[in-house]
């Protein structure tokens, strides 16, 4: 099976969001996931990419992808803003802007401060959740 661009670039950013120093559980795409007991909070991510664009008229000549990765911080309601808003800023700390990342032979820049969303507070669910949004790009 082909590894793709987009397989690399989610790789890379998976590799750095793993050195967050956290207890907090983590709900990867595409995996099996039971959250925790309502009384504890969790991470969940989303990979977004957002297309290949060509640059250059050569066929064989590189293209830049772009996306973005969305980091949920799901917190127990109630609790307040401020342990789920450090969380979203530890995660921000990692992915400075113009930061770089490389998993095999494709090199992922942060292309500008992740934003940090405002909470959702859902009136029928038991957390509240803070979003983290990590702009990158690639060029391959």
């Amino acid at each position: 099976m082909a590894v793709t661009v987009e397989d690399k670039i989610a790789r890379a950013i998976e590799t750095r969001l793993l050195t967050l120093d956290t207890d907090l559980s983590i709900s990867w795409p595409g995996t099996n996931f039971t959250p925790p007991d309502v009384s504890q909070g969790y991470l969940a991510v989303s990979f977004i990419p957002n297309g290949a664009q060509r640059l250059f008229i050569g066929s064989d000549e590189p293209h830049r992808f772009i996306g973005m990765v969305q980091v949920s911080v799901f917190w127990p309601k109630g609790q307040g803003e401020f342990a789920p808003r450090a969380v979203a800023g530890d995660i921000v700390a990692l992915f400075p802007c113009d930061l770089r990342l490389t998993q095999d032979d494709v090199t992922v820049r942060i292309t500008k401060r992740p934003d940090i969303a405002g909470a959702l507070i859902p009136a029928d669910q038991s957390r509240s959740s803070i979003s983290i949004t990590i702009e990158f790009e690639a060029f391959a």
